[in-house]
């Protein structure tokens, strides 16, 4: 009712009013408008220089240019901020003409003519503009924006941009908390507590550009922008029309305003599309692909088969309702053929099976749709024109220098496009009986289209394709499913919520999320409610959009968030009003939250349709939470603090249905308990306890609800497992030469049977009844992770992906990436079976290098497995145990499931960063391994260490790529404490391009290692270490650590290194090529705070196998790892073995990939060393291949080459020297035939000269048929030409 009346009050108040508006010239202004609302303009400039309403003076003052229009091409823009008044003049009863001339103030330039026309009804301006360029020719306008006069504010005004970047703020806050603009389609200000500016970008009319209306700030003061993506030419005579913007006043308060948007909007035409299926407001999704997770890239999962059998039942049970499939065309975002399904897919059928499944599960199933058409040519490194743009090649966008577009190549504004995409759109949903469509960038054309002959500006072709695209594709959907059919689109602009059912929140997850790692709590908190209150009456009425902490287009959100502020973050994108995600098994190790979150959201029907009020629950700062108001009402709520909160929840009354008002118990539905409830004069309130980072559910009812809780019950017995050995072979055994476990009364010791660890370890079978139930818990560091067993990738043994660890594979959990605490507490894993428990508790004095468990081994029993390692993965960690792990075994005791803490309470696992606090020192460190380190001075804590970063430079013959240490969050951590009670905090990573370019900025050239030491005596040690790893480095090839000091005096360098001096600095650890006899080894940089060090602490060994000067790893010595990796499919040798890719190029890693089942390492019978490759043939050739150095194998060198092999059952071999070519092709040079058979050792050789012009010079151990082939022991010497 109070929309009602509040809407009736304008419609009154406009039709009480009989007044006109007037012009008139008052001394140098001209002044139009009524006593309702005016303005006034500049008589020389046509500056719009004050706003007033009812005789108030809202806005006075402003710039000394009318409007700010930028002109000519991109290399050479010219600003026209000098403006001149050429005449002004009602062109109706309620609109003024301002007519402008717009030059650059140079002579003998170009002037542009722009009319700003103001129409004044009631209290409403709204503004338009028009735009012609002067003279002869044409020229192109490049953008347009105008700000209103200063805002005359108080202490009590109040500026908000709903679902902006920033919070809202009063006078004063300029400069102080608004770091940046903000804009979007409102701006709300709130002059007086009786007067509100409500500022709209309305960009329905036929000429709108991408708009928007926001701040400007200035030492002036606060103006109100706005701003037209105007882009195009535009021919000297013609006008072009830009806007619309709407300024309205609003009686009352900022939140009045507010609450009254939707009808606003409403009465501007923006409506949600027609007949949006009401199942999608409780939907919950879950994205993945038929070939495994965007990680794998995706490799690891075989098809719609293994999907169906293995991942459908998990994601049922999760309480998932509709899948988002990522796209199943060949070149997966640049698709060639949208008709074919590559055999790796499955067939037809099997996506048909996949998709019946499903719906027989309770499950939708939308696809992903391409409609940007793919890539110019057939892949990246291909010269051949895909036939799709040959055919249609006057559909595709040209750019501002008349070249075609090479990716994202078609125009969505083109009625052509969109009918092809149209007929793509019915195929699939026919062919394959999907639900709908996910669809990708669409917000806009993915480029200008400068193709001449548009019957548009270039700007708003733009900007019209994205909204026409949706609606075609729309439309094709609702043919084939009009009552229940729906389309999701990768956009987060509200106004496309009038073409599409689903959009895209971006704005969450990459504007207001991020603010969690640099706020407090009590900051945050109250920002992110604004957030989601703004953006819900902000549009129209009924806009779903997804929310998600992880998408197919971000980094993990693990790693990115840490574990216990994941998954808080997570319960808001489920809880609040919108549409949740789950992506590629980020829910792994958080199972049994996830599983109540999405349950409750799936079975209580108020958190799907339920209207939300972020604002009338009255918590503490630190406590999130959300009023969902349906035929039952409930409560979320969420500690985002890394305290346990004990507080009442306090709602008013008014905010309460009647039902709701004198309740005595509500429901706790996520502890399924009941809570009393006080009832007030004015509200009810209720007392809630939450544990850090925990969450809980209220529902105001007494009646408990009907919500899925199954969980199984553990039995009472300890479990027995299973005991094996995996040996560096790779081999699985009762017994082992290399280790040996001692058991007695309970507690468990393995032990080296050398000095020296070797790869593999022990293996423990956890046995599991036949119903197969049977949950893992793992507390570490990190936390704690629960979930139930499951095999989740059966067919794949890892791939190596976005990520520089091995993705689709079978570790469930690492301590790894969850290094064991300080306590046995924080040190131990469990399994509960339906049968019975184990829980093995290791000493946190004698941890192993890494501990995991694996949800099955190929080939072996069925069951999860416990892998316990005296190495620490890729040996840039040091072992910690020495000859003995300890353990301790016993029976399983449920610990909650919010349990967190280190074991050590000046550590803290915060969101994105970890912190160490003594008091006197403390230590921030991001997800890379660095950050700021502080000490306490007078009183005050001083950072002496800031901005620190690993940055590689030169890695290719290009000087402008590079890698760092900024862009990742996927390090290896570990943590220890010294018998004299030094605490030590090691990450160890490899620099990298961004998490979202994935595998184009994955380049194993270094490893780095951080390491910080706090000692009992209040000093501080920090150590970087850098080891290169590459096959070659590159004449520029540099390596330097960034960072900043202040108070250099209080650091002492490491022996050997310079002084630190206040001040951005720069240590350059590697430059130009590395020698390579320096390859695999660390080079150290540190400093101390406190007592200077005289020696640089023990560290991680120098690799031991000796490395050759030709080629990285001519004994095959350095991928004996990769027989272990088979079984431990997340482990990754010391140096990759790279598969020969056309973009490798000088500085690559020595080159056979573990990943292909072909290749495996063979420790048994070696020529030489402990290592050989194998190379198992098959129906098409197979190879490894390693790179030679071009440092020494130069155009016409002359070279013999020597290597050993051993055969079994082979058909056909050879070893080949070769060119490998940009463009992916391989020019044999040289070769020499393998005896076919089965024989013993025996050497081959072979000569070749390096041609002219080669671009990189490859050995290759090539398998032509069936049988094995193994190699080993190459070497290379010169030889005279003959």
């Amino acid at each position: 009712m109070k929309h009602l009346a509040f809407t009736a009050l304008l419609v009154l108040a406009a039709a009480l009013s009989a007044e006109t508006p007037e012009l008139v010239k008052r001394g140098i202004y001209w002044q139009f408008g009524t006593n309702e609302l005016s303005i006034r303009i500049h008589g020389k400039t046509g500056v719009w220089s004050r706003l007033s309403a009812n005789g108030e003076i809202l806005a006075d003052g402003s710039t000394p240019y009318a409007f700010h229009l930028k002109t000519g091409e991109p290399a050479a823009i010219r600003n026209l901020l000098k403006t001149e008044l050429q005449e002004i003049k009602k062109t109706a009863q309620d609109t003024l003409d301002v007519k402008v001339l717009a030059s650059d103030g140079k002579p003998d330039t170009h002037t542009w003519t722009v009319v700003c026309r103001y129409k004044i009804t009631g209290q409403e301006l709204r503004q338009t503009f028009f735009v012609s360029r002067n003279g002869s020719g044409r020229e192109k306008i490049q953008r347009f924006s105008q700000s209103s006069p200063f805002l005359k504010l108080t202490e009590k005004s109040r500026i908000t941009v709903p679902a902006g970047r920033l919070p809202e703020y009063r006078k004063g806050d300029i400069f102080v908390r608004r770091a940046t603009e903000s804009w979007g389609t409102f701006l709300l200000a709130e002059i007086s507590p009786g007067r509100t500016i409500l500022q709209y970008a309305d960009f329905q009319p036929d000429h709108s550009d991408p708009i928007a209306c926001g701040t400007i700030e200035s030492a002036a003061g606060f103006q109100i922008g706005r701003d037209c993506r105007a882009m195009g030419w535009v021919n000297a005579g013609s006008v072009q029309q830009l806007g619309d913007f709407i300024l309205k006043i609003v009686p009352g308060k900022l939140e009045t305003a507010m609450r009254n948007l939707h009808e606003f909007l409403e009465e501007k035409g923006e409506r949600l599309p027609a007949k949006r299926p009401a199942w999608l407001e409780r939907a919950s999704i879950y994205c993945t692909h038929p070939n495994g997770t965007i990680g794998g890239i995706p490799e690891g999962r075989s098809g719609f088969l293994e999907l169906k059998n293995v991942n459908l039942p998990h994601v049922r049970d999760l309480g998932c309702t509709l899948y988002h499939i990522l796209p199943v065309e060949d070149n997966f975002y640049a698709p060639v053929d949208y008709r074919a399904l590559p055999v790796r897919r499955g067939t037809p059928d099997d996506y048909r099976a996949f998709v019946n499944a499903a719906h027989n599960a309770g499950i939708r199933v939308f696809q992903d749709i391409v409609p940007h058409g793919g890539m110019l040519y057939k892949s990246w490194n291909s010269k051949e024109i895909n036939p799709r743009a040959k055919e249609l090649e006057h559909l595709t966008g040209l750019r501002e220098n008349g070249e075609r577009c090479s990716s994202l190549i078609f125009d969505y504004d083109l009625p052509g496009w969109q009918l092809y995409m149209y007929d793509v759109a019915v195929w699939c949903m026919k062919q394959y009986g999907l639900d709908g469509l996910r669809i990708d960038a669409v917000t806009n054309t993915p480029h200008i289209n400068w193709r001449p002959g548009k019957d548009v500006r270039e700007g708003f072709s733009y900007h019209r394709g994205g909204w026409a695209m949706q609606r075609k594709i729309r439309n094709a959907v609702k043919a084939v499913r009009p009552e229940d059919g729906a389309v999701l689109a990768e956009t987060s602009s509200s106004r496309h919520g009038q073409f599409s059912d689903l959009l895209y929140d971006f704005g969450l997850d990459c504007q207001i999320f991020p603010y969690f790692k640099t706020m407090p709590a009590e900051k945050f908190v109250p920002l992110l409610r604004d957030y989601l209150q703004g953006q819900y009456l902000s549009m129209p009425r009924g806009l779903l959009t997804m929310r998600y902490v992880e998408s197919h287009d971000t980094i993990k959100a693990e790693p990115r968030w840490n574990l216990a502020p994941m998954r808080a973050l997570f319960a808001v994108t489920a809880w609040s009003w919108g549409v949740p995600l789950v992506c590629d098994e980020m829910e792994n190790g958080s199972g049994e939250i996830f599983r109540r979150i999405l349950r409750l959201r799936r079975d209580l029907p108020e958190l799907g349709s339920g209207k939300p009020d972020y604002l009338a629950p009255q918590v503490p700062d630190e406590i999130w939470t959300c009023l969902r108001r349906g035929d039952e009402t409930a409560l979320p709520l969420v500690n985002f603090s890394d305290r346990k909160q004990h507080f009442q929840v306090n709602i008013p009354l008014r905010d309460l249905p009647e039902s709701c008002r004198n309740l005595k118990n509500i429901r706790d539905e996520w502890n399924d308990t009941a809570i009393p409830v006080s009832v007030n004069a004015d509200s009810i309130s209720m007392p809630v306890e939450l544990p850090p980072y925990g969450m809980t559910l209220l529902r105001l009812t007494e009646k408990r609800a009907q919500v899925e809780r199954t969980r199984f019950t553990a039995g009472a017995k300890t479990l027995t497992p299973d005991v094996f050995f995996l040996n560096p072979d790779g081999g699985i055994s009762r017994d082992s030469k290399h280790f040996s476990l001692e058991k007695s009364a309970g507690d468990m010791i393995l032990k080296l049977r050398n000095d020296t660890p070797p790869e593999g370890g022990l293996l423990l079978r956890i046995p599991v009844g036949n119903d197969n139930l049977c949950s893992w818990t793992a507390r570490s560091v990190s936390g704690l992770h629960q979930d139930y067993w499951r095999i989740r990738f059966p067919n794949s043994t890892g791939v190596v992906g976005r990520y520089y660890t091995p993705q689709d594979c079978n570790v469930l959990w690492t301590s790894l990436a969850n290094p064991f605490g300080l306590t046995p507490n924080e040190a131990w894993i469990g399994f509960e079976t339906s049968d019975g428990s184990i829980r093995f508790e290791f000493d946190p004095a004698m941890l192993p290098g890494n501990v995991a468990i694996l949800d099955h081994i190929p080939g072996a029993e069925k069951g999860p497995y416990l892998f316990v390692s005296f190495r620490a993965g890729r040996g840039a960690l040091p072992g910690t145990s020495g000859n003995e792990i300890r353990f301790r075994q016993s029976g399983m005791n449920n610990p909650p499931l919010f349990e967190n803490g280190t074991g050590d309470p000046r550590l803290s696992i915060l969101p994105g960063k970890w912190q160490f606090d003594d008091g006197k020192t403390k230590l921030t460190i991001r997800g890379d391994g660095f950050g700021d380190l502080a000490i306490r001075k007078n009183g005050k804590m001083q950072t002496v260490l800031s901005g620190m970063e690993v940055i590689v430079s030169g890695l290719w013959p290009t000087k402008s790529d590079f890698r760092s240490s900024l862009a990742l969050e996927e390090t290896s951590k570990q943590v220890q404490k010294l018998p004299d009670g030094t605490l030590i905090i090691r990450m160890a990573a490899l620099p990298r391009k961004t998490m979202r370019s994935g595998f184009w900025g994955l380049d194993r050239i270094v490893d780095y290692l951080a390491e910080y030491r706090f000692k009992p005596d209040g000093s501080a040690e920090f150590l970087l270490g850098i080891r290169p790893n590459a096959s070659e480095y590159s004449d520029h090839f540099n390596v330097r650590f960034d960072y900043g000091v202040n108070g250099g005096n209080l650091l002492h360098p490491f022996p050997g290194q310079p002084a630190a001096a206040d001040g951005r600095q720069s240590a350059v650890l590697f430059s130009g090529p590395v020698p390579p006899e320096q390859i695999g080894k660390w080079k150290f940089f540190g400093f101390t705070l406190g007592t200077p060090i005289r020696q640089i602490p023990d560290q991680p060994k120098n690799l031991s196998s000796p490395l050759f000067r030709y080629c990285m790893d001519p004994g095959f010595e350095l991928c004996s790892l990769s027989a272990v990796r088979k079984t431990v499919q997340n482990l990754r040798p010391y140096f990759d073995w790279y598969y020969s890719t056309p973009s490798t190029h000088i500085a690559e890693a020595a080159s056979v990939q573990p990943d292909q089942p072909w290749l495996s390492v063979d420790v048994s019978h070696p020529y030489k060393g402990v290592a050989c490759l194998a190379v198992t043939g098959g129906a098409t050739p197979r190879f490894a291949a390693q790179p030679l150095r071009k440092s020494y194998f130069k155009a016409g060198s002359a070279w013999n080459f020597r290597g050993f092999f051993r055969t079994e059952n082979l058909k056909s071999g050879a070893l080949v020297v070769g060119e490998l070519k940009s463009d992916g092709s391989f020019r044999e040079i040289a070769h020499v035939q393998i005896q076919p058979g089965t024989a013993d050792w025996k050497e081959y050789t072979l000569t070749f000269t390096v041609p002219e012009n080669c671009e990189q010079l490859y050995c290759r151990i090539v398998n032509s048929g069936t049988g094995t082939l193994y190699a080993d022991e190459f070497s290379f010497s010169p030889r005279a030409k003959q």
